[in-house]
């Protein structure tokens, strides 16, 4: 499968911010001297589409850029789009780490046997990071996914800081420049 920069750029996968670095690294590859128009796509591999891309652009003679593009690709996170996916929203999922009980369709959180509501965007938020325990989850990712591209870093910390209040400080760590990590052992299951 041919595929091209362009493409990229029109993806309604990327949004906000992302689309924005997309159009910049692409602008960036045409000012190449001799930088392939349409690069070939193994669509046998599972790959999502930035990475199949940034995989053509190595097999093209451009590995430096090649890698840039992959690199962009497991920054954004893309191999998590399949779990959220997989994961119907009529699907009452259930999770439950250190004597806390969250149950995100429903939006509660039940600690010491107490029931608490989240707001809609602490409960987004939290659900990204428990469905993605002890790994990083870019700032932007939260911003793009829970208020589609249009908030602050200052929104996204007092909404985590509240979260903090819930679930406790020392479970949601703050990595600089970079993310949010939540640790915890997550048991998860389908009710």
């Amino acid at each position: 499968m041919a595929a091209n920069l362009e493409m990229l750029e029109q993806d309604s996968r990327f949004g906000g911010q992302r689309r924005h670095d997309l159009a910049h690294l692409a602008n960036r590859f045409r000012e190449i001297p001799d930088f392939p128009e349409h690069v070939d796509t193994d669509t046998k591999e599972n790959l999502n589409p930035l990475e199949a891309i940034g995989q053509g652009v190595k097999r093209a003679g451009f590995p430096k850029e090649g890698q840039i593009l992959i690199n962009q690709s497991r920054r954004y996170e893309f191999f998590d789009m399949k779990v959220r996916e997989e994961e119907k929203p009529s699907e009452n999922v259930i999770y439950k780490f250190d004597g806390i009980e969250y149950r995100p369709k429903e939006h509660i959180i039940v600690k010491e046997g107490k029931e608490k509501v989240l707001a809609k965007k602490r409960n987004a938020t939290l659900r990204i990071l428990v469905e993605h325990a002890d790994r990083v989850v870019p700032y932007q990712r939260l911003i793009d996914d829970v208020w589609s591209g249009k908030a602050t870093i200052q929104a996204l910390r007092m909404n985590i800081q509240r979260l903090r209040q819930h679930v406790g400080r020392e479970r949601i760590e703050a990595v600089v420049g970079e993310g949010l990590i939540f640790h915890s052992q997550i048991d998860r299951r389908v009710a």
